[in-house]
C-alpha cells in the first residue's frame, strides 16, 4: 500500500461506543496526503444507514471539517420500503445541507415523490430549481445516496404548490429543525 495511505482494521468496540451496532465495516483507509478517511462497509438496512450518519457526524465534529469522510458501500440485500427510502433521501439532503450553503438555502422546504428509482424533489420556487440544476445539486444528492448503498437512483427537482396541503408538513419540518438546533446547541455547551 502507498506510504500516504494507511489501512486500518476496524475496532468494533470503538464503533459500538459511538452507538454503531448494525454496520459491517470491512476496512478503513486513511489517506494522509488528501486528509481523507474511507470506510469500506456493507449496508443491509436503514439502521446501517443511520450508523453511517453517526460515524460521519462523529468524525466531522472531532476533526472540525479538516478530514474528509467517504463511505464505499456494498449493498448487502438492502431492501427499503417507500417510507424508509424517503427517510434516507431526507438524510442525504440534510447531509448535503451541512456541506453546501446553496442547498441549505434552497432545500429548506420540499416534498418527496418516489416512483421506483426516480425521486422527485418538489420545490415551490422555479428560480431555486434553476439554480439547483445549474449547480448539479441533484448529482450531489445521488452521490450521497450511493454512499448509503443506494445506487442508480435519479433525483429531479420539480415545481410544486405548497399552498394548503404542504403547510402542516412545512410546519413539522420547521419544528424538527428548531429541535435539532436546540440539541446541537446543548451538546456544544456541554463540550465547553
Amino acid at each position: 500500500m502507498n506510504e500516504k495511505r494507511i489501512l486500518i482494521n476496524p475496532n468494533l468496540e470503538v464503533f459500538s461506543k459511538m452507538g454503531v451496532n448494525n454496520l459491517k465495516i470491512k476496512k478503513i483507509i486513511l489517506d494522509t496526503r488528501y486528509k481523507k478517511v474511507t470506510f469500506n462497509c456493507f449496508v443491509s438496512s436503514l439502521n446501517c444507514i443511520k450508523d453511517i450518519d453517526v460515524i460521519y457526524k462523529n468524525i466531522s465534529s472531532k476533526f472540525q471539517g479538516e478530514l474528509d469522510v467517504e463511505f464505499l458501500t456494498s449493498d448487502d440485500n438492502l431492501n427499503l420500503n417507500e417510507e424508509e427510502l424517503k427517510d434516507v433521501v431526507d438524510r442525504a439532503v440534510e447531509k448535503l445541507k451541512t456541506k453546501n450553503s446553496t442547498s441549505r438555502s434552497f432545500l429548506c422546504f420540499y416534498k418527496l415523490h418516489i416512483n421506483g428509482k426516480n425521486i422527485k424533489i418538489e420545490l415551490n420556487d422555479k428560480n431555486a430549481i434553476f439554480i439547483l440544476n445549474e449547480l448539479k445539486v441533484n448529482l450531489k444528492i445521488e452521490q450521497i445516496l450511493s454512499e448509503y448503498g443506494l445506487r442508480n437512483y435519479y433525483i429531479d427537482f420539480i415545481d410544486g404548490n405548497f399552498s394548503d396541503t404542504g403547510i402542516a408538513e412545512i410546519e413539522k419540518k420547521i419544528d424538527m429543525s428548531i429541535k435539532d438546533n436546540e440539541k446541537k446547541n446543548r451538546k456544544d455547551e456541554r463540550r465547553k
